[in-house]
C-alpha cells in the first residue's frame, strides 16, 4: 500500500516512542525529566523508535484495510477532539495509544475516530532502546566509534559505518 502521509506519521510516532522510553531510561537513572519532555530529547531518534514507528504504520493499514492518507481523510471528516486534524498528531497520538498511556485517538480525535481506527498494541519502553543514551554522546556505544559491523567487511547498523551518532 502506497502512501504519502506515512514519513510524517512515522517520524511524529517515532518521536513518541522515542519520548516515552527516553523519559522512562531517566527516570531508571534517578534523573526524573521536568517539563515537556520532547524539547528535552537527544537530537537524533534511537533507530528502534523509528523501527516501531514504520510497523506501528504498516499494522495500522494492515488492521485498518486502508492506507494513512485513507484514515486521514476520516480523520478530517470525523475529528471531535481537542487536537488539530493533522497526520503529525495522528502519529503521535496513534502510538501513545499503542503503548498504553491512557492518551489516544479519542483524546486527539474524537469517539466516532478512536471506535473506527484500530491500533494495536505495541510494547516500547527503555529496554528497547538500541542506543546507549547516557554515555556522552558523539561516539558510537554499538561498535565504539569504529564504525564496523559484527562480521567482517561490514558496517555498524547503529552508525551507519560513521563511528558517531
Amino acid at each position: 500500500m502506497k502512501t504519502s502521509n506515512f514519513p510524517q506519521f512515522e517520524h511524529h510516532a517515532a518521536l513518541a516512542f522515542f519520548a516515552s522510553a527516553y523519559a522512562d531510561l531517566m527516570e531508571e537513572q534517578g534523573e526524573p525529566m521536568r517539563g515537556e519532555v520532547m524539547d528535552q530529547l537527544p537530537d537524533v531518534i534511537d533507530p528502534a523508535a523509528e523501527h516501531a514507528a514504520k510497523t506501528l504504520r504498516m499494522d495500522i493499514e494492515r488492521a485498518n484495510g486502508k492506507t494513512i492518507d485513507q484514515l486521514m481523510a476520516l480523520i478530517v471528516e470525523h475529528g471531535d477532539g481537542d487536537r488539530p486534524e493533522t497526520v503529525e498528531c495522528f502519529g503521535h497520538y496513534a502510538a501513545m495509544q499503542a503503548m498504553g498511556h491512557g492518551v489516544g485517538l479519542y483524546d486527539a480525535f474524537g469517539d466516532y475516530v478512536h471506535d473506527t481506527i484500530k491500533v494495536p498494541y505495541v510494547e516500547f519502553g527503555s529496554h528497547s532502546l538500541i542506543n546507549d543514551h547516557m554515555s556522552d554522546p558523539g561516539i558510537c556505544p554499538t561498535c565504539n566509534g569504529s564504525g564496523e559491523g559484527y562480521s567482517d567487511g561490514s558496517r555498524c547498523n547503529a552508525c551507519k559505518g560513521k563511528g558517531e551518532i
